[in-house]
C-alpha cells in the first residue's frame, strides 16, 4: 500500500517525499522536561538533548551491575552496592577473607556461628 496524505489521503509518490531540514530542527529545539519530572527529576532542555539525559538520569529505574536482581532508581545505586547487594564483596571479620556478602550472612546467620563466636570468645585474649 502506498503512502497516502495526511490531510487529503491522495497516495504519495515515495519518490516525491523529502525532508524537511527546518522543521527537524525546530521539533529538536522544543523545551521538554524529564520524563522522570514526577517523581522528583528537576532537568529540563531541548528534545535534542532528552535522550543523553535519560541515560543517565538518576530517577531511571536500573537493574544491579552485580547481578543480584534488585531493581532501583541509578541515583541509589551506590547504596545498593555498598551496604544492600547480596553480590557486594565484604570482608569476614574472623579470617579476613573477601566474599559475597550473602556467603557471608548464611554463615553468620547458621548454626555454625553461634559456635565459632565460642571458639574465638574462648582463645581471646579479651
Amino acid at each position: 500500500m502506498a503512502p497516502r496524505c495526511p490531510t487529503c489521503q491522495q497516495p504519495i509518490s515515495k519518490d516525491k517525499i523529502t525532508n524537511d531540514t527546518d522543521l527537524q530542527k525546530e521539533i529538536q529545539n522544543l523545551d521538554v522536561y524529564c520524563t522522570n519530572k514526577e517523581k522528583g527529576c528537576s532537568w529540563d532542555g531541548t528534545l535534542r538533548d532528552l535522550t543523553s539525559h535519560q541515560e543517565n538520569c538518576g530517577y531511571n529505574a536500573i537493574e544491579c551491575s552485580n547481578g543480584c536482581g534488585a531493581k532501583f532508581e541509578r541515583r541509589f545505586m551506590d547504596k545498593h552496592l555498598n551496604e544492600d547487594c547480596a553480590k557486594r564483596t565484604i570482608e569476614c571479620e574472623f579470617c579476613k577473607r573477601k566474599c559475597a556478602a550473602v556467603f557471608f550472612l548464611i554463615f553468620y546467620l547458621s548454626p555454625a556461628r553461634s559456635s565459632t563466636a565460642r571458639i574465638r570468645r574462648r582463645n581471646s585474649p579479651f
